[in-house]
């Protein structure tokens, strides 16, 4: 029989299964507040790799929940600059 990823989970000491439980949150809230911040700017996931100059096909990850450090990066210091320029 295969094991499972749940398998593998379960395997670990407590302390480690809370750790990543919290890391798994994180990201996931991570992850919303990005698709968040791209539909309040109107943006699409083609404009997405577009700006970050991707193909389509990477920032479709976005969709599914996965996302990867230049592009959490990226977006998060578009909205910075925009909310700075909105401030001035």
């Amino acid at each position: 029989m295969a094991t499972t990823l749940d398998d593998v989970i379960n395997s670990l000491p407590s302390e480690r299964r809370e750790k990543i439980e919290h890391l798994t949150v994180e990201l996931v809230e991570e992850v919303a507040t990005l698709r968040e911040l791209r539909k309040k700017q109107k943006l699409t996931q083609a404009d997405i790799s577009q700006l970050l100059g991707e193909h389509p096909n990477s920032t479709q990850c976005c969709r599914a929940g996965v996302i990867n450090k230049k592009m959490a990066t990226t977006l998060k210091d578009r909205k910075l600059r925009k909310l700075q320029e909105n401030a001035d």
